[in-house]
């Protein structure tokens, strides 16, 4: 598991390396990123930043762990249905 975990973060830093803008191959499209604040494993906080800054998308933490919309339903709703508005 871990390994695959490694894999995909290494993967992810050679696409957004930290503090550097996104790839020019990444798809212009509305996100949402949703991460809970007490979330176990760590992402580059440059990369949220960079995505926020890109037209119609949003970062939004939350104060949960890993799994936002279990820990806290409604306010994910909440996040959810205002970002679709």
């Amino acid at each position: 598991m871990h390994g695959h975990l490694l894999d995909h973060l290494d993967r992810h830093q050679r696409l957004v390396p930290s503090g550097q803008a996104f790839a020019a191959d990444e798809p212009a499209l509305p996100m949402l990123f949703v991460y809970g604040r007490r979330k176990p494993t760590a992402f580059t906080r440059a990369w949220a930043h960079a995505l926020a800054a890109r037209p119609g998308c949003r970062v939004v933490e939350m104060p949960t762990g890993h799994w936002v919309m279990v820990d806290d339903p409604a306010g994910f709703q909440r996040v959810l249905l205002d970002w679709l508005a």
